[in-house]
């Protein structure tokens, strides 16, 4: 799926958090105060190298646009 469109996520952006953790896949949690939140995996019309799930960027929660989307899913964790 990856490539059709990016993808929200739950994670805040906040741009060293990934040096910082020691976690494997950490999540920032979002808040009002953290601001931007997290999308990912830039759709084809992007290239190649953007067109997977390591590819991320940020924009506010409210932002639109045709190339951002999200994919609903079940999470067997329920702490996510």
């Amino acid at each position: 799926m990856a490539g059709n469109v990016w993808e929200w996520c739950l994670d805040a952006y906040v741009e060293t958090y990934y040096l910082k953790s020691h976690e494997k896949d950490p999540v920032a949690e979002w808040t009002p105060e953290t601001g931007e939140r997290i999308y990912r995996g830039g759709g084809y019309t992007y290239g190649a190298h953007l067109a997977r799930s390591a590819a991320r960027a940020a924009g506010a929660p409210a932002m639109r646009s045709m190339s951002i989307g999200v994919r609903p899913a079940r999470a067997l964790d329920p702490r996510r």
